[in-house]
């Protein structure tokens, strides 16, 4: 660190500032903390929500023998191959589109199944007080008194008691939220939601990506000096007593599933409150709560066989 910026400091005050992971999303270190619940400060953008999804297929990637075994299909595609999974050239890019998008699709898929689910009766049935409440707080926002009646059972608004006035923390998140609408050119609606939802699944990416690459640092790291001797063409005797550490296997995986179990709790946690945010029913909120435990369930198995 230079420290430039705090010779060039005006007022001769500089700060330095810890920020806690997840404090953008309303919510330090990712988890709903009593009492610590701030607005949402991050932006969108559908480019980044994308991308993320993109890297959690790349993992899927890495498995593409595995997967089509799974799916009874790796003893007619794999044969040999100079990709060593037995895949031509233009099979293994199409499986390979199909994996990268997979995960952005089964999102895509869920959320839409779970706002099915939701306007559907079975739902109203067996969720009334929630289903309500999501009307309800939807009517509040919009300010529509009609809407806030037939929520409310279809008797007149001055028959119940007034709206609840919105606490300084719900106005505020509100603000954000609206002061976000307009540095989006105003765009809003469902895609707008589904792109807020896919933020929530940062912390899974995160700890799949790097349960996956750990493995490499912990049975490959080790090697680099052994490694180095054969890279420079050095004395192939050298090896003998140069140091070099591997990792057992079951440490690895080990490493790994702690990993995965790690990010979905956060995972959960976060998706929820953004759900929240976004009055999603409770379909919806199942849907995503199910999907992330199939990622971690399908990575599991992936990389702990």
């Amino acid at each position: 660190m230079c420290f430039r910026c705090v010779k060039s400091c005006e007022k001769g005050s500089p700060e330095f500032n810890l920020r806690p992971p997840g404090i953008d999303f309303g919510i330090p270190f990712l988890l709903p903390i009593p009492g610590t619940e701030v607005p949402a400060k991050y932006k969108t953008n559908p480019w980044q929500a994308a991308l993320l999804f993109l890297l959690q297929g790349a993992v899927y990637v890495h498995f593409i023998p595995l997967i089509l075994q799974d799916i009874g299909l790796g003893d007619t595609l794999i044969a040999s191959s100079q990709f060593g999974d037995g895949l031509d050239f233009y099979l293994h890019s199409v499986i390979t589109l199909v994996l990268l998008l997979f995960p952005a699709g089964l999102l895509w898929a869920a959320d839409e199944l779970g706002k099915k689910l939701d306007a559907s009766q079975v739902v109203q049935r067996l969720f009334p007080a929630q289903v309500q409440d999501v009307m309800l707080t939807d009517a509040l926002r919009r300010n529509d008194v009609d809407a806030f009646a037939m929520a409310a059972g279809g008797t007149a608004t001055l028959g119940r008691p007034p709206p609840p006035r919105p606490s300084v923390q719900e106005t505020l998140m509100a603000a954000a939220k609206a002061e976000e609408d307009e540095d989006d050119g105003g765009k809003g609606g469902p895609f707008n939601e589904l792109v807020h939802v896919a933020y929530g699944y940062l912390p899974m990416v995160w700890t799949c990506n790097i349960a996956f690459w750990i493995s490499r640092a912990l049975e490959e790291g080790g090697t680099i000096l052994p490694r180095t001797v054969s890279t420079l063409s050095l004395d192939p005797a050298m090896k003998d007593w140069l140091p070099y550490v591997v990792a057992d296997q079951h440490v690895v995986e080990f490493v790994q599933g702690g990993f995965i179990l790690f990010g979905l709790p956060f995972t959960y946690f976060l998706t929820q409150k953004i759900c929240k945010d976004f009055n999603l029913g409770p379909a919806q909120r199942s849907m995503h709560a199910l999907l992330q435990l199939f990622f971690a369930a399908s990575l599991w198995h992936c990389m702990i066989h």
